[in-house]
């Protein structure tokens, strides 16, 4: 038979713990005689950096990055991963590593067709996509979040945010501080404890 394959980001943090992912489950399995489950887990404080950088582009977002980790916007791995394994169980629930390495060549293609016993010979490559904002351009789009500019100010913002995107070798990516990575790596400890994987 045929296999399809569907790939959203989302469903990770948005599918409402166990109960939700039931919910998920059943309605697929409604549709498919099989039904398995890929989870890709970046290093926590690159994941929650790349989700308040999204937040601050998108424009959702008005917070420092400091006030954004106080309030633990973000979902921490050991609750995240104890509603995927609670929800369709271990037997259909791969859990998988996501190595930063692979967004410099085909890595998480390869990984990925490995996982669901695809050859990836002849794949195209889409190339990357959506890279995190620096520094200095997150606060420019935070002060443009937090109010709307004169309309001169709004014709220039294009160009001030080019302005400020350093050149690729000199870029500086959105990261948290040491002290920061710290901070969230205690809602990450343990999270191969809470299933045993």
């Amino acid at each position: 038979g045929d296999t399809y394959l569907i790939s959203c980001e989302h469903l990770g943090t948005w599918s409402g713990g166990a109960g939700g992912i039931r919910i998920l489950d059943t309605w697929l399995s409604s549709l498919f005689s099989e039904v398995r489950y890929i989870l890709y887990l970046r290093r926590p404080d690159i994941w929650v950096a790349s989700c308040y950088s999204q937040g601050v582009k998108d424009g959702t977002l008005t917070l420092s990055l400091a006030d954004y980790l106080r309030q633990k916007k973000y979902c921490g791995y050991p609750r995240l991963i104890a509603g995927w394994v609670k929800g369709v169980g271990r037997n259909r629930f791969d859990l998988r590593i996501f190595d930063e390495a692979w967004l410099q060549n085909d890595g998480l293609i390869a990984d990925f067709a490995s996982a669901i016993g695809a050859d990836p010979t002849g794949m195209k490559l889409p190339g990357r996509q959506n890279p995190s904002i620096t520094s200095a351009e997150a606060d420019i789009r935070l002060e443009r979040n937090r109010g709307k500019p004169a309309p001169r100010q709004r014709a220039l913002w294009p160009r001030l945010l080019r302005w400020l995107k350093p050149a690729p070798k000199a870029s500086r990516k959105l990261a948290l501080t040491a002290e920061q990575t710290a901070a969230i790596a205690v809602d990450a400890v343990g999270a191969e404890n809470v299933t045993g994987i």
